[in-house]
């Protein structure tokens, strides 16, 4: 928020009031001085200056002074100040100029208003003075200027128009990576197709059916000995296989994944050998000083 440092300050000057109005922002310090009144046929001119708050000068601020009919830009000099004088002569009434300082994305306006009289109203305008009567019809200040030439709402509509060019691009990019996306899932969903069409075509040479066209032609007393042989690995094949589905769900790289699927696949020559054996005696397939106590007791019978 800007603040006042001074509101006006009349001096002496040709005859006439000179009128000052001065603004403050953060380390800039910006004043505009003018004549109260000018008679028609003159040029009305602007000065000020520009400094920091130590009082030193601020060279190369720009100043745009919107006069009545055009806008004149100017530079402060070394010593923080400028001039500014209209071009076009001065008619009768009364005209409110408003002034722009800008500086390293500071920026300040202000307002000065003067009056075009004639001579015999500078005349009259000396008695008053002569009277010490001032004339309170004249507005020596005027508040902040909220107009389309508002360098400082001109910044903010910058700053606005760069946030919805933001806005914009990050929602062409959030589009794009939905594109993506999409085209991954696209293709995910094409090659699941792809592998059912290829288990289809290739369901003849699983291992289950290659096995069980093996056993068509062994003999029937070791064929339930066979093919619970190839139950056991086919169901430590398939825990071995959900264990590495599960691997690579929680992040672990596929060659962490294949070791725990080969951890969980193998299998020991006493693991073999513990259920062959079994086998062997739940099919009546053991060793005759196995078998023959199994068969006291009816436990396992022979199979036929």
């Amino acid at each position: 928020m800007f603040r006042i440092i001074s509101l006006a300050l009349f001096l002496g000057m040709f005859g006439l009031f000179s009128i000052s109005s001065a603004w403050a922002a953060e380390g800039m310090l910006f004043s505009v001085n003018s004549m109260d009144k000018f008679e028609v046929g003159q040029n009305p001119f602007i000065y000020g200056t520009a400094t920091d708050y130590d009082g030193n000068p601020l060279s190369g601020v720009e100043i745009q002074a919107n006069f009545p009919t055009r806008v004149i830009m100017a530079t402060t000099d070394s010593a923080g100040e400028f001039s500014i004088t209209s071009p076009v002569p001065a008619e009768l009434g009364m005209y409110t100029v408003t002034v722009y300082a800008t500086k390293n994305k500071m920026s300040l306006n202000t307002q000065v208003t003067y009056e075009i009289i004639d001579r015999q109203q500078i005349a009259t305008s000396d008695i008053s003075k002569s009277n010490l009567i001032p004339d309170e019809s004249i507005p020596k200040t005027s508040n902040y200027d909220n107009s389309k030439y508002d360098l400082f709402s001109r910044t903010i509509l910058e700053q606005i128009k760069e946030q919805k060019t933001d806005d914009a691009k990050k929602k062409i990019l959030s589009e794009n990576q939905q594109r993506i996306i999409d085209q991954k899932l696209q293709v995910q969903t094409e090659l699941e197709n792809d592998l059912k069409s290829f288990e289809k075509q290739n369901e003849f040479h699983t291992p289950r059916n290659a096995f069980l066209r093996f056993l068509a032609d062994i003999d029937n007393s070791v064929k339930n000995l066979f093919w619970n042989q190839f139950l056991f690995t086919e169901k430590k094949t398939d825990d071995a296989h959900k264990a590495k589905i599960i691997a690579l769900e929680e992040g672990k790289s596929s060659v962490e994944a294949m070791k725990i699927f080969q951890q969980k696949a193998a299998i020991t020559q006493n693991e073999i050998i513990e259920y062959n054996e079994n086998l062997s005696k739940k099919y009546g397939n053991a060793t005759s000083s196995v078998q023959e106590p199994l068969d006291e007791e009816n436990e396992i019978p022979l199979e036929e």
